[in-house]
């Protein structure tokens, strides 16, 4: 992942944890929309219990405060929207430009290309089966697209280290485009010589 996608990521953990905290709160609770009798509020903490409240919110707070278990599943669901938010995040990060490039890959119209500039994400993942690792490249090229002229796209791909030998400036390609929007791109494979 790349840094940016960290932090997008954290971030949508902290409002997720966020999120569930205050779904969690007591004023927002099951027992606050059905009103429970009042028992007691000698079960909140110390802040709570020197507040001066509306006397129907008291009520309520008292009716959670019976059940001494609020805290611990507030805690719990303030953890699972953060997970959740952080999946959700992450999918939506990582997952849906790999689905775009596969779709490309598989869907797209085959044209040339050549390489403007190669730059290196710093990513990398280990290949199953073959023992290697692929690295990411970000790819800039002029893609030549059919009876138009050339424009500039940008496509991000995991390469093999022959692949990534054969990726330098001036070097053709065979790469897929979206019609639908051409800067979409993904490289196939190097133009044979």
């Amino acid at each position: 992942m790349r840094r940016a996608s960290y932090i997008i990521v954290v971030i949508s953990g902290i409002i997720g944890g966020w999120v569930g905290y205050w779904i969690g709160q007591p004023t927002v609770s099951l027992r606050y929309w059905i009103g429970q009798p009042a028992v007691s509020t000698s079960d909140f903490a110390w802040w709570s219990k020197n507040v001066n409240l509306p006397e129907g919110l008291q009520h309520r707070l008292a009716g959670l405060a019976a059940e001494r278990q609020f805290p611990l599943w507030r805690f719990l669901l303030a953890i699972g929207m953060a997970v959740l938010f952080v999946c959700v995040a992450a999918l939506v990060v990582e997952w849906l430009p790999a689905r775009r490039a596969q779709k490309v890959l598989e869907n797209g119209t085959p044209v040339e290309a050549t390489v403007v500039r190669v730059e290196k994400t710093g990513e990398q993942r280990q290949v199953q089966g073959r023992g290697g690792v692929e690295r990411q490249l970000a790819v800039e090229l002029d893609v030549r697209g059919e009876g138009g002229s050339p424009y500039r796209a940008r496509t991000t791909q995991f390469f093999t280290e022959s692949g990534q030998l054969a990726l330098q400036p001036g070097a053709g390609v065979v790469v897929r485009y979206d019609p639908a929007k051409p800067t979409r791109v993904a490289i196939v494979e190097p133009v044979a010589k």
